[in-house]
């Protein structure tokens, strides 16, 4: 047996050793971090610092905060500076236009296709083929059909998509959504749509996330949710945008956990989903104190019973049950037993 004095990468414990490391230090120069995101320090001045691992992302209204921040580093830590960020974790940075940034992953596109031998394969117009309803009904049932899947590298493509879909690509989010919830046990109807997807991002490579600063100075929020969308369980799907000064910063699309037993009340589901991404950006700005620069929140919903329901809540026989739940929780927040 030998004692380990210093962490090395390839152990399990290295990356949480460093991070110790790098949090102390951090701390320790006059950085805070935030509750919200444990990933996100600030300093005064709105000089913010984003950790991935062990690159470090500056960002500053001041370009000679920043040069200080990489000095202090230095006698520090073997460092190296490289300037205005332009490529990063797979993402390309795009500050062609004035006062414009374009968030693309071509790069990663290609290589996916390259992978899994797609490069010459028909494009696609829509991520998914709308004609097919996967269901559980299409995974191997008997040993020989989930051994030729086994030769199948699904999950890894899954995990590949998914990658794409939580950095540039939103519209690919649902599409991964549906097809991981088969990773266990995938068929070859799902392996089918998985490759539709890859042939979907072929034809689309170039398309990405532009942000640009405007006059826009309000948070907005759009939901929407189906209803038993779900072929095997009956659950429903919720579908979150959040726009930040008239840009796309957060999405997601997950199945709900409960059944919801109408349209309105899927509907509602994804309203109280878009309420805590409100609550927790309102946490985050306002730790970075940068909540002055927005003035007010706006929701949208397209279902007017959830919305009629979200402003009155009238028991009536299809909403009794939701007034129940509510009315369980607001019991424990009056108890002190549960904190909101």
């Amino acid at each position: 047996m030998a004692r380990l004095l210093r962490s090395i990468y390839g152990l399990k414990q290295s990356g949480r050793n460093w991070n110790e490391e790098l949090d102390t230090f951090l701390i320790e120069i006059g950085f805070k971090r935030l509750k919200s995101s444990n990933c996100t320090y600030h300093k005064e001045h709105w000089l913010i610092a984003i950790i991935y691992v062990d690159d470090i992302f500056l960002f500053s209204r001041k370009s000679n905060s920043i040069t200080e921040v990489v000095k202090t580093i230095t006698r520090k830590y073997e460092v190296k500076d490289l300037g205005e960020i332009h490529f990063a974790l797979g993402v390309k940075l795009d500050w062609g236009q004035p006062d414009t940034v374009k968030l693309t992953q071509e790069n990663y596109i290609e290589s996916l296709l390259e992978r899994y031998n797609m490069r010459e394969s028909r494009p696609a117009s829509t991520p998914l083929n709308l004609g097919i309803k996967m269901s559980k009904e299409d995974c191997p049932k008997t040993p020989g059909e989930k051994e030729d899947i086994s030769r199948v590298p699904y999950r890894e493509l899954i995990g590949s998509l998914m990658y794409l879909a939580q950095n540039t690509r939103p519209d690919i989010a649902f599409a991964v959504s549906k097809l991981s919830q088969y990773n266990s046990n995938p068929g070859r109807s799902q392996w089918n749509q998985a490759k539709h997807v890859l042939r979907y991002l072929g034809k689309t490579k170039n398309l990405g996330l532009t942000y640009k600063a405007g006059n826009e100075q309000r948070i907005q929020v759009y939901c929407d949710a189906d209803w038993a969308g779900d072929q095997d369980d009956r659950h429903s799907y919720t579908g979150v945008a959040v726009m930040l000064g008239g840009n796309l910063i957060h999405w997601r699309s997950t199945k709900q956990t409960g059944i919801s037993t109408s349209t309105m009340e899927a509907e509602y589901v994804a309203l109280s989903t878009g309420i805590k991404e409100i609550v927790w950006l309102d946490m985050f700005l306002s730790k970075l104190e940068l909540s002055s620069l927005f003035t007010g929140c706006q929701m949208f919903c397209d279902n007017q019973a959830a919305i009629d329901f979200s402003r009155n809540r009238v028991e009536k026989n299809r909403t009794k049950h939701i007034d129940i739940a509510y009315h369980i929780v607001r019991e424990k927040v009056e108890d002190g037993q549960l904190v909101l």
